[in-house]
């Protein structure tokens, strides 16, 4: 599943989420696009802050997950497994994507009155990403890294 997660957010970085119609104004945004503008805005710390905790945050959660547990499944014990577990237990607390989520869904209900809605292909591998990054998380069970077992050499 983190290694899914990590394959979704590919194409999630470079589909749109939702596209929007306004009197003839079309306009649709990728969330390269969303952070890049809002760094040009002059919201340099919000864009910061929404790649870190949307993005990035979760990424590294991700790859951290795939560091300790796919040595341990070829039978290896990973190097450094202490540290990587201190730092996935840290960033668990700044990963918001649920967050990012929510506010897409309520984007879709203040704009709908307003404006034409065209849900993209990437609010569709965004839900998903979410999902895995979701079941990831819930199924990991720190409790089975120090099983003696898994750590045998």
């Amino acid at each position: 599943m983190a290694f899914t997660t990590l394959l979704l957010a590919i194409p999630l970085t470079f589909l749109p989420i939702l596209s929007l119609n306004i009197m003839g104004v079309e306009s649709s945004a990728t969330l390269v696009e969303v952070l890049w503008q809002l760094y040009q805005d002059g919201y340099t710390m919000i864009a910061i802050f929404t790649m870190l905790t949307a993005f990035a945050i979760p990424m590294g959660m991700m790859a951290l997950l795939l560091m300790i547990l796919v040595p341990l499944k070829m039978g290896y014990k990973p190097q450094r497994v202490a540290l990587y577990y201190r730092i996935y237990e840290t960033a668990r607390r700044w990963g918001m994507v649920e967050v990012y989520l929510i506010s897409i869904i309520v984007a879709i209900v203040k704009l709908h009155k307003m404006a034409t809605l065209h849900v993209g292909f990437g609010l569709f591998i965004f839900v998903f990403f979410f999902i895995t990054f979701y079941i990831t998380t819930v199924w990991f069970n720190p409790d089975d890294i120090w099983d003696d077992d898994a750590l045998a050499d």
